[in-house]
This record gives C-alpha cells, structure tokens and sequence, in this order.
C-alpha cells in the first residue's frame, strides 16, 4: 500500500456561471478511513460522516456548534452502515440533483470566493424531468474494483483497504420521489416564514430594550425549533435515508 494522502473531490451540476447545484465535496483526512460529504461551502456547517466504525451520520460540525455557544452539536440523521449489496459492494451514499432544482445564485460570488467554483468538475444538467445521481460506493478488499470509465468521477483506496468509488448516472425523477421533493420544498419555505416571523419578534424586543443590553443576535434559521436557534432542520436540508443509504437533494 503506498504512503497515506488526503483525497478530495469536488463536483457539481451546471456550470459556474449559469444555472447550478451546489458544489460538492468528498473526502478523506491523511491516514484515516473515515469518509465525509458536505457542501464545498457548507463544510464547516454541516457533513456527512461515514466513519470506519460504521457509526455514520448527518448533522452540525462541532466549530459550528461551538461558534454559536451550543453545548453540543446536532446530529440530523445517525445510522450504521448497512451491509453489502452484492459482491462485497457497499452503496454507502447518494447526492441526487434534479435538473429542475439549478439555479443562480442570489448574487455573484465575490471575488475573494470565486475559488469555491474552481478545480470542481462539472456536469451538464439532466434532461428535463431526470436527475444526476452520485453514488458512493464502497468495495470490500479482495474483491474486484471498479475500472476507470466516464461513468465514474472518482475511484480512490482507503488505509483500510478498502475502496471509494463515485458512480455517476442520469434517471428519470419517479412520480413518489418527485412527490417527496415537493414536500420537502414546502416544507423549507414554510421553515423560512417561520424563521421571517421569530427574526422580526427579535427585532422588535430589541428596539423596545430600553437599557439597549441585548445580546441575542442569533436568529432561528429556516426550518429550526425553538429550542435550537440558526439549526436547520432535517427537512430543510432536504435529506432522505432508504434502505440505510443517506440521500440529499441538492
């Protein structure tokens, strides 16, 4: 086995310029076999950690936690790792963008962040009506890896021997899953007017603070409870696990 590196690999629908999905990231720390999945500017948010233990889960960085003074972080989804499929294959996770669900950003990426858009390969958006599915995969040591083919964006080994591979493949959106989207759209857009409202009572309480001493800022962000202020909810980020494989919508 050769000497341990980082891996990452960054991938994204659309182009930097146009219509796109966010840009995403895949990977490994130097010398560990612990998998992570995020947004390549969300990273310091929120991941996917698929650890070597098997313990694997979706939820808040502790940074973000402690930056915001949580005593502990989130976790949105935990779950272990399921078992092989077939011949020592493990389909571990799933990023799914629906061509549908491109779009701009609010406003140009400043200069200085223009960087999150470089060394990312792009893909061409899916015919209408279809979605660019990733697929993570695992295979097992001993068994057969997968061969380098357009197919496949990226096929890397971990220390443990095992083997990383993302699998690349458009298919029609079926009508339960388009569903399941539309649900999770409106329930992102209701979070939003409920996180619009508690901001604006925040607002008000601080202007009528006589002695001006307020100190909470941090208002609750789309989606989140009011235990939990700037937490997005699992719906907001519109996750789905089946069968044990996590997918996010992107």
């Amino acid at each position: 086995m050769g000497k341990p590196r980082a891996e990452v690999v960054r991938f994204a629908v659309g182009a930097p310029d146009e219509p796109r999905s966010l840009v995403w990231r895949v990977w490994m720390t130097k010398g560990k076999s612990d998998l992570y999945i995020s947004g390549r500017l969300q990273g310091g948010d929120w991941k996917v950690s698929l650890h070597e233990s098997g313990d694997w889960r979706f939820g808040l960085t502790r940074e973000f936690a402690k930056a915001r003074g949580m005593a502990e972080r989130l976790i949105f989804e935990q779950w272990e790792r399921p078992q092989p499929l077939r011949d020592g294959v493990t389909s571990a996770f799933e990023i799914m963008v629906p061509s549908a669900e491109l779009a701009l950003p609010r406003q140009p990426l400043p200069e200085d962040r223009r960087k999150h858009t470089e060394k990312v390969t792009w893909f061409p958006p899916a015919p209408e009506g279809c979605a660019t599915h990733f697929i993570v995969m695992y295979t097992e040591p001993g068994w057969p890896t997968p061969e380098a083919a357009p197919d496949f964006l990226s096929i890397f080994t971990l220390p443990d021997g095992r083997t990383v591979s993302i699998m690349v493949l458009e298919q029609a959106i079926p009508v339960d899953q388009q569903r399941q989207i539309d649900a999770c759209r409106q329930a992102l857009v209701e979070g939003m007017k409920t996180g619009l409202v508690r901001r604006a009572e925040q607002l008000s309480r601080q202007r009528w603070n006589r002695e001006g001493t307020s100190t909470d800022t941090m208002s609750s962000a789309p989606g989140s409870s009011s235990t939990s202020p700037g937490v997005p909810s699992s719906k907001s980020s519109l996750f789905l696990r089946v069968r044990g494989i996590g997918i996010l919508r992107s």
